[in-house]
């Protein structure tokens, strides 16, 4: 029945008017084009005809692509996966807790995940990132139950799931692995020689696994596929393990392509360094029982020769997924809040472990712990509310009020086994007040709670931030160039995703994305470009103002300069700064 309720309150946080919410209008275009045919479904078409791809793996689109299959292009049906995906993890960290710390440890744990204010933001957004926390609480699951009993095939699961996280959101996947090896080897009830063996076959089998997609990428003629997006070599390898692996700390920068673009420069996560987590910008977001998931991991390690075997994996796990993803998430440069939302499981199992373990232990130092925990998390919320005074300021003076109440019947005759519930929630409410009002305004570019609307200049039917082009204009364009693409491949060309966006989201038009994402990708060359046109394939380019990407080299520029030197300007286009290549 908790399981359940804590469930439903989830799927209201997530699902709840998803209708009338907001998405990536880029991620959506991803979606709908890959939907199209199997083809793009299989290599992550960012276009309907296939010339580039989305600069990432696929796997987190393919949910939202079948999704938009299924249902057509509505906003609810790109948000749906990741409304269903957070609902499946706040189940999955009960489930996976209770393995270990019993049922009231297990419903603490997933009221804390789907209450840290960051999940209740993406979870409403179209962001890959949150089937990738999915999958990733699931792999974790197996692998407590692998080293639970000891099972070499349910180890072999786990990595298969790790696998498919990895098809989500690529290297940050094989991140859990250290925290799984330790597990393994210290608290699996087997030999050494055979802990070791099925380890490796785990983990062969787990890379085979996560990296079969870049195989056949790379193995599949480039001519038959479409371009590796954010690439300069069309190459898999170079995207997975460069641009999105290793790239990400190899500078502090804190913006990403196209943020000048769309005219602003996004917050993210803020400066590289431990300290992080609790800034401006990430602070609301996550870092309300930080300190309480500290003290929990704490106590776990203190009590860790004392558990009882079936305990010590799951918490030598926890341990190892949360000291991993706090380095992450301090480390990485170019760190949106959203990322923090793979800490988030972790922490909702250490904040329910301090809370289990104080409980058990003697009165004497059970109850200071327990009030320890109240205390640092209501001055923890005081001190993150102090930097948004106009933002529910009332909340963090009531949380602090119900932690002295709570204090108060622990040190009397109620004694610390009394009103756990109301202990819960002493805890959680400053964070679930921001997560219930990230509901009011979500934000699908870069989600986030709290007053920061997370970068993003105003909001165009049904998007946010992205757009350069509304709805409503791409459809009059579309229309008024279809009697005049008769038998061209493209509808029109943009200089870049952004731009094409909402031509391919609202109408599904063979539109070509010049450049990519951003109009950096080194592809169509000049050479195809002028082919196309000169067989009538394209026709038309929209190159007006503010649709020219942010990072312009000399070999973006060639094109772009030869566009606006053969193509004439078309004076009674319902759109400004189309223009007219060659003859048709």
């Amino acid at each position: 029945m908790g399981l359940a309720l804590v469930a439903l309150g989830s799927a209201w946080l997530s699902l709840w008017g998803i209708a009338d919410g907001v998405r990536s209008e880029y991620y959506a275009a991803v979606a709908r084009s890959m939907s199209m045919s199997w083809h793009n479904l299989l290599y992550g078409a960012m276009d309907p005809t296939g010339v580039v791809s989305i600069d990432k793996v696929p796997g987190s689109f393919w949910w939202m692509a079948l999704s938009v299959r299924l249902f057509g292009m509505h906003t609810w049906a790109v948000l749906l996966p990741s409304g269903i995906a957070t609902v499946i993890t706040t189940a999955t960290v009960a489930i996976t807790t209770r393995r270990w710390l019993g049922d009231a440890a297990g419903l603490t744990a997933g009221a804390v995940f789907a209450l840290t204010p960051i999940v209740a933001a993406v979870a409403r957004s179209n962001q890959p990132h949150v089937v990738f926390v999915c999958l990733l609480a699931i792999a974790v699951d197996r692998a407590v139950v692998a080293v639970q009993q000891g099972s070499r095939r349910t180890l072999i699961i786990a990595g298969l799931w790790i696998a498919a996280a990895f098809q989500s959101y690529m290297l940050a996947a094989w991140a859990i692995w250290p925290a799984v090896i330790v597990a393994w080897l210290v608290a699996a009830p087997l030999p050494r020689r055979r802990r070791v063996l099925d380890l490796l076959a785990a983990g062969v089998l787990s890379g085979l696994a996560s990296l079969w997609w870049i195989a056949l990428v790379t193995l599949t003629p480039a001519g038959a596929r479409p371009w590796v997006g954010g690439t300069d070599h069309n190459s898999a390898i170079e995207m997975v393990f460069g641009y999105n692996g290793f790239g990400r700390f190899g500078h502090g920068a804190t913006t990403v392509p196209g943020a000048a673009f769309r005219g602003f420069v996004p917050p993210f996560g803020g400066p590289v360094g431990w300290g992080r987590l609790f800034n401006a910008q990430m602070g609301g977001q996550v870092a309300w029982l930080l300190p309480a998931a500290m003290i929990g991991a704490v106590l776990v390690l203190l009590g860790l020769r004392r558990m009882p075997r079936h305990a010590q994996g799951p918490a030598i796990l926890t341990l190892g997924w949360f000291a991993t993803f706090v380095a992450i998430d301090s480390l990485s440069a170019g760190v949106h809040q959203f990322y923090a939302a793979a800490l988030a499981p972790a922490m909702g199992a250490l904040v329910a472990a301090g809370i289990d373990l104080a409980r058990r232990r003697p009165r004497r130092t059970g109850t200071p712990l327990l009030i320890g925990l109240l205390a640092v998390t209501a001055a923890t919320a005081l001190l993150l509310a102090a930097r948004m005074p106009g933002y529910l300021p009332w909340v963090p003076w009531v949380q602090l009020a119900l932690a002295a109440l709570v204090a108060g019947l622990l040190l009397g005759r109620a004694g610390r086994r009394a009103l756990p519930a109301l202990l819960v929630v002493a805890l959680l409410l400053t964070p679930a007040a921001w997560a219930a009002d990230a509901m009011h305004h979500p934000n699908a570019m870069n989600p986030v709670a709290g007053p920061n609307d997370g970068g993003s200049p105003t909001r165009k039917h049904g998007s946010t931030g992205d757009v350069i082009v509304t709805g409503a204009e791409a459809r009059q364009l579309v229309r008024w160039l279809r009697p005049r693409t008769v038998g061209a491949r493209f509808r029109l060309a943009t200089l870049d995703g952004i731009t094409a966006s909402p031509f391919i989201t609202t109408t599904g038009a063979a539109v070509l994305p010049i450049g990519g994402f951003d109009g950096t990708d080194p592809v169509p060359t000049l050479a195809r470009v002028q082919a196309w046109v000169a067989s009538g394939d394209l026709r038309y380019v929209l190159a007006g103002p503010g649709a020219v990407g942010t990072q312009i080299g000399p070999r973006d520029r060639v094109i772009r300069t030869w566009l606006r030197t053969h193509c004439a300007p078309v004076q009674d286009a319902p759109v400004a700064g189309l223009l007219h290549c060659g003859r048709g």
